[in-house]
């Protein structure tokens, strides 16, 4: 340890630590370079041809995340509520089983 400072603001206490750490020592790189293209449609492609399918806003996704907010506003005991929240469930699990795949 170099040196250290303990500081305090309102109820809080802080602590700064200097350390003399050695180099950290990397891997060499081996192989053939890779490159990745992070987009919209896909989420990566790589440089040999292979795509990574974007799962995270897919059309399930958004009708979920739909689905979700109008059954917050529905009346607890109605049965537009209780048929919002069974499209809810459904749409939530086979979401579930998609991201299994």
């Amino acid at each position: 340890m170099k040196s250290g400072v303990v500081s305090q603001k309102a109820d809080r206490f802080y602590v700064s630590v200097v350390l003399n750490m050695p180099a950290p020592q990397y891997a060499k790189p081996r192989g053939e370079p890779l490159g990745i293209d992070l987009g919209l449609k896909d989420f990566a492609i790589l440089s040999d041809g292979t795509k990574f399918k974007n799962i995270n806003k897919t059309v399930d996704v958004r009708r979920l995340e739909k689905s979700y907010g109008a059954s917050k506003g529905a009346c607890r005991g109605n049965s537009n509520a209780r048929k919002r929240k069974e499209v809810t469930n459904l749409l939530h699990s086979l979401q579930i089983s998609q991201k299994m795949c």
